[in-house]
């Protein structure tokens, strides 16, 4: 048996249950904790323990070798010998134990991002030993090309399921080796790598991370996204009886030279709208140039990380309200303005409703209805909620009397005067609901919706305003198509199958012009995923199949908004990892572009996607955990001039 060395331990968890019983997703992916800078041949790594078996390991180690910055990446599951999806090598068959080893090639494996430029990885790994292993099993890493080390990462016995985080050299070609002395299967999970940072070494082709500064003839706008360098005298050429520039084109007495005001007639591209921008004494001419571009978002003021919570765009802010935090359930949110980049809470004092999760809130034109979710004040579903008015930042009670049953993974609409809830489930019984009601904040009141000819009861339906109906499709009953609710008849009629989508749970739908778009998702049963959709149009009861060519990856629980002409999708959870991906849909032509991923959001899913009439914002949502940080994505830049 060699000695454990235990580089970064992750859990050393040994259970008796036989792999031969265990699914794969039975052994979660999670992240873990890794060094923020690795030394090559520091002490307690592989690359030491091999330099310590040498007498010149100390004149080694003396010199001087510069750390690598951790780059981390979504935790993905590199190899799995159990699983026949992945690809040669990094699936099955089991490790032999005795034989020579598997080299695996990192950069080039099933996980994406990993350079090639890498020179150490942070991995977990996990032995699913079968029963009957002889006593004194063990595992051995080093790179590829190097020597065998004396040491083991990882001691393991019959039956054991054991898992142990290390950062590991990478090897000839990008490499790692793997050895056991007695067969087993093996599982690699890596969350991110150790490579040299980079540096820019021209102006003309910039590599790496650039600061930009303002200074006397340097202006940086928007937020630190367009650069803008002036002459040191912007005068008139070199004629020395210009107005501004008597002293010639170097003298410092220029008047707009000295102060580095941009010149006038100059251009830069902006947001839409821009205020800086317009402040700064730039006109936006309208006139738009194709830019996709990520755009950062403050974090400063924001409430704090959660997913579950609800959102609504009001025309100038975002706001965001409840969710799930990591720790419970809260009734804290906040408005964001894009146009400011800046947070302001929303009010926790008279009339805010309890601390929830999984409720829904509409939009009305000057107030945020939250109505429903888990989480009241005896931690079950809720049957409560209330109206909040951003101007004012106050909330006003809600009525309770003639209102549904308590649930949640209900859909809620706002349908010109009410908003329509409908569905969900009571999150203790398992009953989920056919039923809903229809709610009037003129006079507070509600009203139950008929439950003739209503779709089959479900949770987690997707639903949209159609005008007169409400559209809802897909949801957690098997088959599960949809309906459309006329609130004013209090009637239900059915929806098309000719064309339709497959049926949904948690994917996404928006009002895409005069129809509505399904798009992602997956089956009740979560045995699949889908990157197909459809336009609906309510008035004639017809569907079209959206294009699959170049669209998103399948999965769940992202985000779908509409632009005024294309309707994008972004994030989401594609079963096996968070995305930080998307695409542009444009209807007209049924095509798909995808989104850049430079300066995009971290990868997530459950998060809050609206449109601002000129950009998307996304915010929150989680990652193994909840998140409170976003971007803004937007797809054009309009040309501003200075005055």
């Amino acid at each position: 048996m060699r000695l454990g060395v235990v580089l970064l331990v992750l859990s050393a968890v040994s259970s008796a249950v036989s792999p031969a019983v265990l699914a794969d997703d039975e052994i979660p992916l999670r992240g873990w904790t890794a060094p923020p800078y690795w030394t090559p041949g520091e002490p307690g790594t592989k690359s030491a323990a091999k330099e310590t078996e040498s007498l010149g390991a100390r004149e080694a180690l003396a010199v001087p070798t510069p750390p690598l910055a951790f780059t981390g990446i979504t935790p993905c599951r590199v190899a799995d010998t159990r699983d026949g999806s992945f690809p040669t090598n990094f699936g099955p068959p089991s490790l032999v134990g005795g034989a020579g080893g598997r080299t695996f090639v990192i950069p080039s494996g099933p996980c994406p991002g990993i350079p090639v430029s890498a020179q150490a990885y942070s991995l977990n790994f996990t032995v699913v030993a079968p029963a009957g292993t002889p006593p004194g099993g063990y595992l051995s890493v080093w790179p590829t090309g190097g020597a065998q080390p004396i040491v083991s990462t990882l001691n393991f016995g019959s039956g054991s399921i054991l898992a142990n985080a290390a950062v590991v050299s990478a090897g000839t070609g990008g490499g790692i080796n793997v050895f056991v002395n007695f067969s087993t299967n093996l599982i690699i999970d890596i969350n991110g790598y150790y490579a040299p940072q980079a540096v820019v070494t021209t102006l003309n082709t910039l590599s790496g991370a650039v600061t930009l500064a303002a200074g006397t003839n340097v202006t940086v706008t928007p937020s630190g996204q367009t650069l803008t360098i002036a002459s040191s005298v912007p005068q008139g050429p070199t004629g020395p009886t210009g107005a501004t520039g008597a002293t010639g084109p170097t003298g410092p007495t220029g008047a707009t030279g000295a102060t580095g005001a941009v010149p006038a007639g100059a251009a830069v591209l902006g947001v839409p709208g821009d205020t800086t921008l317009i402040g700064a004494g730039f006109t936006d001419t309208g006139s738009q140039v194709s830019a996709p571009i990520w755009l950062g978002m403050s974090t400063l003021g924001a409430p704090s990380a959660r997913f579950a919570h609800v959102t609504v765009w009001t025309g100038t802010r975002m706001v965001v309200w409840g969710g799930y935090d990591g720790s419970g359930v809260v009734n804290t949110g906040g408005r964001y303005d894009p146009a400011t980049n800046t947070w302001s809470p929303t009010a926790t004092t008279l009339n805010v409703p309890s601390a929830r999760d999984y409720a829904t809130a509409v939009w009305t034109g000057t107030e945020m209805i939250v109505w429903g979710g888990w989480g009241g004040a005896l931690g079950t579903a809720t049957a409560t909620g209330g109206r909040y008015n951003p101007a004012s930042d106050a909330w006003a009670a809600m009525a309770v009397g003639g209102a549904p049953t308590s649930r949640l993974l209900h859909a809620a609409v706002w349908a010109g005067t009410v908003m329509v809830v409908w569905g969900g489930w009571d999150g203790v019984g398992g009953t989920v609901f056919d039923t809903g009601g229809r709610y009037n904040p003129g006079t507070n009141t509600w009203q139950l919706t008929s439950t003739t000819s209503a779709p089959s009861a479900r949770q987690d339906a997707l639903a949209a305003w159609s005008s007169p109906y409400v559209v809802v499709y897909g949801g957690n009953a098997p088959g599960a198509l949809g309906g459309r609710y006329d609130p004013v008849g209090n009637a239900w009629y059915g929806v098309a199958t000719l064309n339709a989508p497959p049926s949904p749970q948690a994917g996404a739908m928006a009002v895409v012009g005069n129809r509505v778009m399904v798009w992602g998702g997956h089956t009740p049963s979560g045995a699949g995923y889908f990157n197909t959709g459809g336009l609906y149009d309510a008035s004639t009861d017809v569907w079209s199949l959206t294009t699959t060519t170049n669209a998103p990856s399948a999965r769940q629980n992202h985000s779908l908004v509409w632009t005024g002409s294309k309707a994008i999708v972004w994030g989401g959870y594609s079963g096996s990892a968070q995305e930080a991906t998307g695409a542009q849909y444009d209807p007209l032509l049924d095509s798909w572009q995808a989104l850049p991923t430079s300066n995009a959001p971290s990868a997530r899913s459950g998060h809050s996607g609206v449109w601002t009439g000129s950009q998307m914002v996304i915010w929150g949502g989680a990652n193994i955990n909840p998140l409170n940080t976003g971007g803004r994505f937007v797809p054009t830049m309009n040309v501003f001039v200075k005055n």
